[in-house]
């Protein structure tokens, strides 16, 4: 299992740490008692491409605080400044190298008015045909 120090003196190197856990402050509005811990859980999730459930046990954290906090951020806000990282990785020499993503599609199924902020049509599945829908890309 990493550790924010294992992490610090690998070759991703302090600068670009820092630059994201900042943008992480910016980005979110973290309400926690115990903010800076589930910000680490965050940015060490990101680096190693871990779940945060995991993650958050090597910390002292409940997962379930850490997606709690995560489902209250607003995702335009959010996406934008994971545009403004990735354009910094990039200035930083980061991201040089071609990868292959795996994108995944996800429905939550929901049951309640069709017309509810985020909620979209989608195949029929347990009684419904109205869903939360989301991706996931993980880098392979």
């Amino acid at each position: 299992m990493y550790t924010i120090n294992s992490i610090l003196r690998s070759n991703i190197g302090n600068k670009y740490l820092l630059y994201v856990y900042e943008s992480i402050n910016k980005a979110m509005n973290i309400k926690a008692r115990d903010s800076e811990s589930i910000k680490k859980v965050i940015v060490l999730s990101s680096i190693t491409n871990s779940y945060v459930e995991g993650t958050a046990s090597s910390i002292d954290v409940c997962g379930q605080t850490v997606r709690n906090n995560l489902k209250e951020q607003d995702p335009e806000r959010v996406l934008k400044y994971n545009e403004e990282i990735l354009k910094k990785m990039r200035e930083m020499g980061a991201l040089k190298k071609p990868v292959i993503v795996a994108m995944d599609w996800h429905d939550i199924m929901f049951y309640g008015d069709v017309n509810a902020e985020g909620v979209k049509g989608t195949k029929h599945k347990n009684g419904t045909n109205w869903a939360y829908q989301f991706a996931t890309a993980a880098v392979v």
